[in-house]
């Protein structure tokens, strides 16, 4: 039995649900239910392992893995921890979209955005949430449905005020790093508005702030998509301005009131170090010399 080997297969190229040949005990063990065709890798069999993993489980729009080669079945279970390990990491830092859809709002913006949307420690601070269709049926034209990506819901700040967005675990007391990707902006009333977006992050336990980035909208055009790419954040402010001057946009509103929608944020703090690669590298050097050694006694 010490010379059976086992065919290992990792065949996968998906856009949606994805194919990736793993063990049914390690599917289970990351809570992937959905396995299909499941077969026992035991020494002496050659059918591959073969389950299905949600795309979203590793945060990717497209992904292929093609390895095929014969193996004892001892270093196969170990290859596809490893793996699995390495691809975990991919699948905590998976984004999340933020439409805003989701929340109930008559088109009077008066309803403030719940803490723990978007993410589970999201507290969002002088944000509401405006149905624009319902909105401007009742006041005319403006830029919040301008700004509207998908329908029918905006984030918006109702008073034309810094609005901030926080990851804050009021359990546990403690701030949560997140990840701030992407987000589509418009103003409401005027053109040229300036927004700031100052970015805190933790030093020495303490939110600082460390990125500082400015945009500007405009009322009458679709909404911009802007792409922040702020790493670990705990705290984002936004701040409307207009140190130049905004000039209206021939609406019946005016102020500094700006829209967001569709924004794109993930878990922080999972991206795999460079070292943390090469110490799994280090491993599967030793399990394949271990795997050798068993073969020769075998």
């Amino acid at each position: 039995m010490g010379k059976a080997v086992t065919n290992v297969l990792f065949s996968t190229s998906f856009v949606g649900p994805c194919e990736i040949d793993f063990p049914a005990m390690l599917l289970s063990t990351f809570g992937i239910s959905r396995a299909l065709d499941i077969f026992p890798l035991e020494l002496g069999r050659e059918e591959p392992t073969r389950g299905v993993i949600p795309a979203h489980f590793l945060g990717a729009e497209r992904l292929e893995i093609i390895w095929g080669f014969k193996m004892k079945a001892f270093f196969a279970r170990a290859l596809m921890v490893a793996m699995l390990l390495m691809l975990a990491p991919a699948a905590l830092s998976a984004s999340t979209l933020i439409s805003f859809d989701d929340l109930f709002d008559n088109g009077t913006g008066s309803t403030p955005i719940p803490y723990g949307y978007g993410l589970p420690d999201f507290y969002w601070s002088n944000f509401n949430v405006l149905n624009t269709p319902a909105y401007t049926g009742t006041n005319g034209p403006n830029g919040y449905f301008n700004g509207t990506v998908s329908f029918p819901n905006v984030a918006y700040d109702p008073f034309g005020q810094p609005a901030i967005l926080k990851s804050f675990d009021f359990v546990n007391n403690k701030y949560v790093p997140f990840n701030f990707d992407s987000v589509y902006m418009n103003a409401a009333w005027d053109q040229g508005l300036q927004i700031e977006i100052q970015g805190y992050t933790l030093v020495a336990g303490n939110p600082t702030l460390t990125i500082d980035d400015f945009v500007t909208v405009n009322a009458t055009t679709p909404a911009t998509l802007f792409n922040f790419d702020f790493k670990n954040v705990v705290l984002l402010d936004f701040i409307p301005t207009c140190p130049s001057g905004c000039s209206s946009a021939g609406y019946a509103g005016s102020g500094t009131q700006f829209s967001m929608d569709n924004m794109t944020v993930a878990p922080g703090g999972v991206t795999p170090e460079p070292t943390s690669l090469a110490l799994l590298g280090t491993g599967l050097v030793s399990l394949a010399g271990f795997a050798r050694r068993r073969m020769r006694k075998s």
